[in-house]
């Protein structure tokens, strides 16, 4: 009897061999104990919904789970993040275990699989914009699809990997988006305040393969703003609570593929509108907490059926949309 006592003990104590078996013994009761609350069926801040698979793994500014890569997910991102910074995950209570980090990890490195009775297909979740609905090809927001990028130049291959190591070594967390393609992106966010136009004066060498880009809540100064010029692959951009305003967008304006730009926080007002409304390539903008009038939003939206306009408004009438 002992010997089978001590075997039950040790099953009890077992990590689940499979993935579907992790994701409904571990994964998802933390996601409904330390997630649903805030990006739940009935609450969905910053848009985010975590209850079910296509939401959560759909196309964002920022992919919040991206099956095969933990490391590149913002979810993992957040969820790593100090106790004191605003956008930890969850943003209040007890954070994650290590332990409850590396199976979310180790979840999403093997596929984030998530088993068919939890992802139930509902309709569309409806999107947090302005402006009234539109036929099915004008759709706003859809992203188009960009060849991959290729460098074969060692001289520029070799800058590019000197100016990641460089601001790797910095705290920056820069990397190739996928192993099948040469682009990059770069996260300055997780420095805050310590980031500023000298750290970002070190993306020089990535201005070929640089096509995401994220200085939220950094100090960078409308001097970076401007030098954004040279990197002509940027189609991701997140200025959010930085100090940009109307006069930077005609520098935005000159990026050909920018398509996803996040100017929440920001100084931006009505008067940016037109520039914004010209950027061609540009299929979602966020506004939220900006100087952007619900009238103004309204326009640009209806002037542009392609964009999706975001600028915070409720999912449902009862909760607004606010960031962690």
């Amino acid at each position: 009897e002992e010997d089978g006592h001590e075997e039950d003990g040790h099953e009890e104590d077992e990590e689940p061999d499979d993935l579907e078996s992790l994701f409904s013994e571990q994964i998802y009761p933390l996601l409904e104990l330390k997630c649903f609350e805030c990006h739940g069926e009935k609450k969905q801040k910053g848009g985010l919904r975590l209850d079910l698979a296509k939401p959560a793994m759909a196309d964002r500014e920022f992919p919040t789970i991206i099956p095969g890569d933990a490391s590149g997910s913002e979810l993992i991102l957040r969820i790593e993040l100090p106790d004191d910074d605003e956008d930890r995950m969850p943003p209040t209570g007890d954070h994650l275990s290590l332990e409850e980090v590396s199976l979310f990890r180790k979840w999403i490195d093997g596929g984030a699989v998530w088993p068919s009775e939890e992802a139930v297909i509902l309709e569309e979740v409806e999107e947090s914009s302005v402006g009234t609905s539109k036929p099915a090809a004008q759709t706003p927001g859809q992203l188009p699809r960009f060849s991959p990028i290729s460098i074969e130049d060692p001289e520029v291959i070799k800058s590019v990997e000197s100016a990641a190591r460089a601001l790797t070594n910095s705290g920056v967390r820069v990397a190739p988006i996928s192993q099948s393609d040469s682009a990059y992106e770069a996260v300055f966010r997780l420095l805050r305040k310590n980031a500023g136009d000298a750290q970002v004066q070190m993306l020089k060498g990535l201005e070929p393969v640089l096509t995401r880009l994220d200085v939220a809540g950094t100090a960078v100064s409308r001097i970076s703003v401007a030098g954004l010029w040279k990197f002509r692959k940027l189609r991701i951009l997140n200025l959010s609570e930085t100090v940009t305003t109307d006069d930077d967008l005609a520098t935005l304006a000159s990026l050909p593929e920018l398509t996803v730009l996040n100017l929440f926080g920001t100084q931006v007002s009505d008067a940016g509108l037109d520039i914004l409304a010209q950027m061609r390539s540009l299929k979602r903008v966020y506004l939220w907490r900006t100087k952007v009038s619900p009238e103004g939003a309204k326009r640009l939206a209806n002037s542009r059926p392609d964009l999706l306009v975001d600028i915070g408004e409720a999912l449902s009438e009862e909760e607004p949309i606010t960031q962690d």
